[in-house]
């Protein structure tokens, strides 16, 4: 009686998981689409699998409807049982279940059309092998028997008198490259170029779990790859060669829920290319702390772009949006093609729109040697105009007193030729205290940058003197003024930490206010940004 073979039908809610000790148990989920009936996540499993433990994981319902064939024993198992035994013991969930395959094989666009019932599937048909550089995978013409899916490496497809096909971390390769699965025999060879690591997946069954054509699938995938990247004004400047290769260097990730890809004010260390037809949504901070409108973006679209360039904080945020594709370039595997093309790739990148950010933050770490990774200047505070006078006062004096007047007296009034010698001297002192003065005042400072506010204070040739704090440890900052203050528009500011810099004190500044705004202005945005990445790493986590 084939009705008491059905351990359970698509739509029941779960109440037993089944393992199979004996025989084979084949599970199927029908779907309608429009007046067509198809078939997918269809699958014969054998003993020692445990039936209904996806649904258990993902779903409140059987995805399938499992039957016993001819000579099949099962073990039914409440499904409650194990629910409390899983919340008494999470890591079995491990020992049951491959999930970290799963949610590797969740990124991976060529699978996002499954739920995670139909990966945890994909997951139980998959091994994964590794290959060293230049191993070949497979050759032209051998029987189209595996499909592939890249976890981490690169690999060529060659073929005589066709271009290569480069790919990267997340590619699917295998599926014969015609343009449907009928053919027999792979038309490319594949080659490791690197440590490749990669998920091999009997094509017949993955065909079966996916319930469509894998071949035209993937071709679609890839195509949509190559051509995005040789759209992209962005390597404009690139051979058309080495447009193809940048495909083998990228990251191509599918992303299932909404997530913060980049964190304004944060290092961002890649270029992300949203898919056409995908979405995101892009998030800014204004200086003084606000949030800006958001924005959708429908790709194709690229971000981030200037980190291939030099490290720089992002200016804005970026949220994939929930089942979005992207590509990400890595800077260091840029620098990887460029030496493997021997050329500096860097320099080729057609930005847009950030030369003069670019100059601009080169001529910081220039200046200031001691910025960090990712760091850069807010704000710049040096002393009212008024303490410069002060420190040329000897100069100006000289000059008005003394070589001015005999100056005008050599040259009006036939002033003796000794004059000249005396003016000569005074000249020098002016200008050599004036110069002295000049470098002492500028080389005193309060910076304010994105992570810390840092006071230097250095006289030349004798000492030098820094002192800094996160801005995390800023408690408050005070301002005191006096009638003279009032009068000429400066301060004294003292900076409240809680380190171990105690108090920052800067005296007779110009413009306190805007300082202090800006401090707590950058310390506001830096708190917004640590929380959205404790929240991005919760998120993962889950």
């Amino acid at each position: 009686d084939s009705s008491r073979r059905i351990l359970y039908s698509q739509g029941d809610p779960i109440d037993r998981l089944f393992l199979v000790v004996a025989g084979e148990v084949e599970e199927a989920r029908i779907e309608r689409r429009g007046d067509r009936q198809t078939t997918l996540l269809e699958r014969r499993v054998g003993p020692g699998k445990l039936l209904g433990l996806y649904d258990l994981f993902y779903s409140k319902e059987y995805s399938t409807r499992a039957k016993q064939l001819p000579g099949a024993s099962v073990i039914p198992l409440r499904a409650v049982a194990i629910d409390r035994l899983i919340y008494r013991f999470p890591e079995l969930r491990n020992a049951l279940a491959p999930l970290t395959a799963i949610e590797r094989l969740r990124t991976i666009p060529f699978l996002s059309r499954l739920n995670q019932v139909g990966l945890g599937f994909v997951a139980d048909a998959a091994e994964q092998l590794s290959w060293q550089a230049d191993d070949p995978i497979y050759r032209a013409g051998e029987r189209a028997t595996y499909l592939y899916l890249i976890n981490q490496g690169q690999v060529t497809l060659t073929h005589p008198g066709q271009p290569t096909h480069w790919l990267g971390n997340g590619a699917a390769f295998g599926f014969c490259e015609e343009e449907s699965d009928g053919a027999e025999a792979y038309l490319y060879g594949a080659m490791a170029t690197t440590q490749t690591t990669a998920f091999r997946i009997d094509a017949a069954a993955l065909a079966r779990i996916m319930g469509h054509e894998l071949t035209r699938w993937g071709n679609l995938l890839r195509n949509a790859v190559e051509r995005t990247l040789a759209a992209l004004p962005l390597f404009g400047a690139f051979s058309d060669e080495q447009r193809a290769m940048v495909a083998g260097f990228v990251s191509y990730y599918h992303i299932p829920i909404n997530h913060l890809i980049i964190q304004q004010g944060e290092l961002n260390d890649s270029l992300w290319v949203l898919m056409p037809g995908h979405e995101a949504r892009l998030h800014a901070l204004d200086r003084e702390g606000q949030a800006l409108q958001s924005t959708g973006v429908i790709g194709p679209a690229y971000f981030g772009e200037v980190a291939l360039r030099l490290e720089m904080p992002a200016d804005s945020t970026v949220e994939a949006e929930a089942n979005s594709h992207w590509l990400r370039l890595h800077v260091n595997d840029l620098d990887t093609l460029g030496m493997l093309v021997n050329e500096n790739l860097r320099r080729k990148l057609k930005l847009r729109d950030h030369d003069n950010a670019l100059m601009a933050n080169l001529e910081e770490r220039r200046q200031y040697a001691w910025l960090q990774a990712g760091e850069f200047i807010v704000d710049v505070c040096r002393r009212h105009w008024i303490v410069l006078l002060r420190m040329t006062w000897p100069a100006q004096l000289l000059f008005w007193s003394l070589f001015l007047p005999g100056t005008l007296w050599s040259i009006f009034a036939g002033a003796p030729g000794w004059t000249t010698w005396v003016l000569l001297v005074i000249g020098l002192i002016v200008v050599g205290q004036l110069a002295w003065g000049l470098l002492d005042y500028f080389n005193d400072y309060l910076i304010v940058t994105n992570r810390r506010v840092v006071r230097q204070e250095e006289v030349i040739l004798l000492r030098q003197w820094r002192q800094e704090a996160a801005l995390e440890q800023i408690q408050n900052v005070d301002i005191s003024t006096g009638f003279w203050g009032n009068l000429f528009g400066f301060g004294d500011l003292v900076i409240h930490t809680a380190g171990t810099a105690g108090a920052i004190g800067f005296d007779i500044v110009a413009n306190a206010g805007r300082i202090r705004k800006a401090i707590f202005a950058q310390r506001e945005q830096r708190q917004r940004n640590v929380l959205a990445e404790g929240k991005g790493v919760i998120q993962r986590l889950l």
